[in-house]
């Protein structure tokens, strides 16, 4: 869903009140899914899940992580390598 509202967003004057509005729209929704996430799945699923599949988690999170931001900071905070080394 958010995918689409921020191509709906590309599709906005910056400069207009449409373009405001829409954004707030998208960081409303998304801090609502985080708190979601972390208020409730993520203790469930720290709760609930077995070792392995942490770790499996843990790694695929760090894999994303280091996708997305600076090479070698996530797994180093982690203490995890990551699944290709």
């Amino acid at each position: 869903m958010t995918k689409i509202q921020l191509a709906k967003l590309e599709k906005i004057d910056p400069m207009t009140e449409e373009w405001r509005e829409k954004l707030t729209h998208i960081q409303s929704a998304l801090q609502q899914h985080m708190y979601q996430e972390e208020d409730s799945w993520l203790p469930d699923l720290v709760e609930k899940l077995p070792l392995p599949e942490k770790t499996r988690m843990t790694r695929r999170f760090i894999e994303e992580y280091e996708r997305y931001c600076s090479e070698g900071t996530a797994e180093l905070r982690a203490g995890v390598p990551l699944a290709s080394t």
